[in-house]
């Protein structure tokens, strides 16, 4: 069998942003856009639902605002973005230290092509380092807590776990919660996106299990589902925001696509302070 795709997700959420600028903001998706990540959305929108680029451009915009907010507060803080994908957070604000983890291959691919986007004057010019890291690898994680040990430690700073955690095997999850634990200090913040168990019995959900399995090589067994407690317990930080897509879609006052929680895979986030 060959190995899993799963990092062809990154595409496919970035060209979900691309879709509505609107509403993620993010003015530069368009840079990241491919052919498959525009048949793998399709796909996902015959074989599961209809409206998971509204469901990641409002996960986008949560994010997005929550760490403007957070600049504004600590504008030297150092960020960190935990499998960063194509998000393009550094780029559409202007934070003073931006570090970006991915697999190998998603960090070169991406540092090359952005090195040509700010030559060309499409990007703009920005302090990002990038980390390349297997998140499900001890040894790898070992590596990653030294190199960021060495920037954030006394230093505010803003961790982002975006499309991550149902990936990630929970031993490997505790291990870089554990991390980010030791590494910040008081006034820290960290922004989590997650799915709950109470999904598992949805046909939407089940839909999901079958479309990874046929178009990404992810096997159902894979999926780490969890409640927003397991992150407060995790890291002992407090909860100062909690809240889901749905509910962001009522706040932003859109049409309610996503009132049918039966038929949407609703993502839940949060925003824990240390």
């Amino acid at each position: 069998m060959s190995k899993p795709n799963i990092s062809d997700t990154a595409f496919l959420v970035n060209y979900h942003r691309a879709k509505h600028e609107r509403i993620s903001l993010d003015v530069y998706s368009k840079y990241w856009v491919t052919k498959k990540s525009i048949s793998l959305s399709k796909k996902l929108s015959k074989e599961v639902y209809k409206n998971d680029d509204i469901e990641i451009c409002l996960r986008s915009r949560f994010f997005l605002e929550n760490l403007r907010c957070f600049l504004a507060r600590n504008p030297q803080a150092v960020v960190v973005n935990v499998e960063a994908g194509f998000t393009s957070y550094p780029y559409l604000l202007e934070p003073a230290r931006f570090i970006e983890i991915d697999l190998p291959h998603i960090t070169t691919y991406k540092a090359n092509k952005i090195k040509m986007l700010v030559k060309k004057g499409k990007l703009p010019k920005r302090n990002v380092e990038f980390i390349s890291t297997d998140l499900q690898n001890k040894k790898d994680l070992k590596i990653l807590e030294q190199k960021l040990s060495g920037v954030i430690l006394k230093e505010k700073s803003f961790f982002i776990l975006e499309g991550i955690t149902y990936y990630v095997e929970k031993k490997y999850l505790q291990q870089l919660l554990h991390i980010i634990n030791n590494l910040q200090s008081s006034g820290c913040e960290l922004a989590v996106e997650f799915w709950s168990p109470d999904i598992q019995g949805l046909p939407v959900f089940k839909r999901l299990v079958q479309y990874a399995k046929r178009h990404l090589n992810y096997e159902p067994r894979q999926w780490h589902l969890y409640d927003i407690g397991f992150f407060a317990g995790a890291t002992g930080y407090e909860v100062v925001e909690f809240t889901s897509t749905g509910r962001l879609e009522k706040f932003m006052g859109r049409k309610c696509l996503l009132c049918d929680e039966h038929n949407n895979l609703l993502t839940k986030m949060a925003i824990l302070r240390k």
